[in-house]
């Protein structure tokens, strides 16, 4: 018999202040305006006893040292193991800054710790408030997206 499927999804926003430091600029610049609010989403999946955390944030990148401080916390929040979860960003360019310096440290600790953090810990608890039964299907389809037009 197979045990029940469950979906919660967690959405919040990590937009970070205006003014301060953007990543993907070469050298760094600070923003000047909002355009679209940036997100961090996540969606945790439970079967009989293993439960995971699919997340996603709309940042350029998530170095290493911080990815395992926010699956730590995500964790703790959410009652999951750091390991049964999966981070990535979006690779946006128009996010702020999460690069780290030499020893690890974030070069923007100010949003990671006042923005960052704290939303990671809300979108694990609100995606684990949210649970519900689900069903999943597989589909497959052809894209023509990232593809290289000359080849066609």
């Amino acid at each position: 018999m197979k045990s029940k499927f469950f979906v919660g999804v967690g959405r919040v926003d990590i937009t970070p202040h205006i003014g301060g430091p953007l990543q993907g600029y070469t050298p760094w610049r600070n923003s000047e305006s909002i355009n679209d609010n940036l997100h961090l989403t996540a969606y945790l999946i439970e079967q009989g006893d293993t439960r995971v955390i699919l997340a996603s944030a709309d940042l350029v990148s998530i170095p290493t040292i911080l990815d395992r401080q926010l699956r730590a916390a995500m964790g703790k929040a959410a009652d999951i193991k750091p390991e049964h979860i999966i981070l990535a960003a979006t690779h946006t360019h128009s996010g702020p800054a999460t690069a780290t310096d030499a020893e690890g440290n974030c070069r923007n600790p100010e949003y990671f710790e006042n923005i960052l953090l704290p939303a990671a810990i809300a979108a694990a608890k609100e995606a684990a408030a949210n649970l519900q039964p689900a069903q999943m299907g597989v589909g497959t389809t052809e894209s023509q997206v990232g593809i290289n037009r000359r080849q066609l």
